[in-house]
């Protein structure tokens, strides 16, 4: 078999997107009669603890892991079309309270932003950065999301009351905000079977490489996590797959890539880990000259809870199509980033 490709992909965030573009081969791929197995990325109200059923993905890495099935299922024959699908409507479909408890993942006493307070901390003492250092590269990592934002469209900041502190190291928008109604899905198959659906080869958009790495998760875990030598390996992984050097790519303006942004201590940790940086001091330089996302990341254009890593394939998927880069990297984090994944994507080039 050859390699994954993405057929379609769509979504729609409230009255946003497209999720027409994701049926537009439906019709073909049914005349064909074409073995199709749908990959679910569970919603929020699926619980966190609760049994997975089969080809069913839970957490920020969810995505990342059924694209990993999916390339699988492809490559080795049994399957000839896999639809990655992810719906959870996080504004219209739960009431507050319900929201609010299910969302308490480590306790109802311990919410996600103070364990991921307690996680940068962690990695600000690994690193020996002082909380004001931290709290100004927040700073600069929320800014550089603003200007990729602005150039998709971005009208305004969020309101005022955003910027106020919710943590002692984080304020409002170096906090996720998943609170969106989100649908998304996107189509994958063989090349062969891609070009028999009228899929030109300068459209199709490869899976180059994905990998997954997982450790324990929680509070007690917090020395390892922070390390992130997990997410190094899974990055290592997907650059062995595709057999790029993938960051001498992005540094040379021919990739794009998304980093998951759900707090600053993740991006600061993918940068660290996978070597976009050398040291502490390369931090501020780095974000000043390059755009880590492709809209703005979680905070500025979100996704709901387990989806935010599922839009980023998307968009991804939608600016390879355009020509102006040849490679992309999405990045996906799971729980306090017990589980880490890395996908790269590319066209040929003409």
């Amino acid at each position: 078999m050859g390699k994954t490709v993405v057929l379609t992909g769509g979504y729609h965030k409230g009255n946003q997107g497209n999720l027409q573009e994701a049926f537009q081969y439906d019709a073909i791929i049914q005349s064909k009669k074409a073995s199709v197995t749908e990959l679910v990325i569970d919603p929020l109200r699926a619980g966190w603890d609760t049994p997975l059923q089969k080809y069913h993905y839970r957490s920020g890495c969810a995505p990342l892991m059924a694209l990993d099935t999916a390339t699988q299922l492809i490559e080795q024959g049994e399957a000839e079309v896999v639809i990655i699908k992810g719906k959870d409507f996080l504004r219209t479909g739960y009431d507050r309270e319900e929201r609010q408890k299910l969302m308490a993942v480590y306790g109802e006493e311990f919410p996600v932003p103070e364990a991921y307070t307690e996680l940068a901390a962690t990695f600000m003492e690994q690193q020996g950065i002082s909380t004001k250092k931290f709290r100004h590269l927040a700073a600069l990592i929320f800014e550089n999301y603003c200007i990729t934002a602005k150039a998709n469209g971005m009208k305004s900041l969020p309101h005022s009351r955003w910027f106020q502190d919710v943590t002692r190291l984080f304020r409002g928008v170096d906090c996720a905000n998943p609170v969106v109604d989100f649908e998304g899905r996107l189509v994958l198959c063989s090349e062969e079977f891609a070009h028999s659906c009228g899929l030109t080869a300068e459209k199709q958009i490869s899976v180059l490489g994905v990998a997954v790495e997982e450790i324990e998760d929680g509070l007690n875990n917090l020395l390892e996590i922070a390390k992130y030598e997990h997410l190094w390996k899974a990055y290592q992984k997907a650059c062995e797959q595709s057999n790029l050097d993938f960051k001498q790519l992005f540094l040379d303006n021919q990739a794009l890539m998304e980093v998951y942004t759900c707090y600053p201590v993740v991006p600061l940790g993918f940068l660290q880990a996978c070597g976009f940086v050398s040291n502490t001091q390369d931090w501020e330089p780095f974000l000043a000259h390059y755009e880590i996302t492709l809209t703005g990341g979680m905070n500025l254009e979100r996704a709901a809870w387990n989806n935010p890593s599922l839009a980023a394939l998307i968009n991804m998927f939608v600016q390879l199509q355009g020509a102006k880069r040849q490679y992309g990297l999405v990045h996906g984090n799971g729980g306090l980033g017990y589980r880490q994944g890395i996908a790269i994507l590319g066209r040929k080039a003409y």
